[in-house]
């Protein structure tokens, strides 16, 4: 079932269309996606499993990890299609 627009919100932007109507252009999706696959993923796993004992390397792989999971909810909130922008004009979520 696909919920469509009847009559059109506001017209100037509020809270919810910078909120919810955020759209990302596809060169920052894809240096988001790296950003969390190789800061958030891959350097943790490999500074971890390479010098174990270490704990600068540790809080380094703690901080990298940080900086992809930050990048993963940049990117949750920006594909995400909310209903709440049917009322602010979107043909359809």
């Amino acid at each position: 079932m696909r919920a469509r627009l009847f009559d059109a919100g506001h017209a100037p932007r509020t809270f919810l269309t910078d909120e919810f109507g955020f759209r990302l252009a596809r060169r920052h999706r894809a240096m988001l996606l790296v950003v969390f696959w190789g800061a958030g993923i891959a350097a943790p796993l490999v500074w971890v499993t390479a010098a174990w004992g270490s704990t600068s390397v540790l809080v380094g792989a703690c901080v990298a990890n940080f900086l992809g999971l930050l990048a993963e909810r940049a990117l949750f909130f920006a594909d995400a299609r909310h209903t709440v922008r049917l009322y602010h004009g979107d043909a359809r979520t």
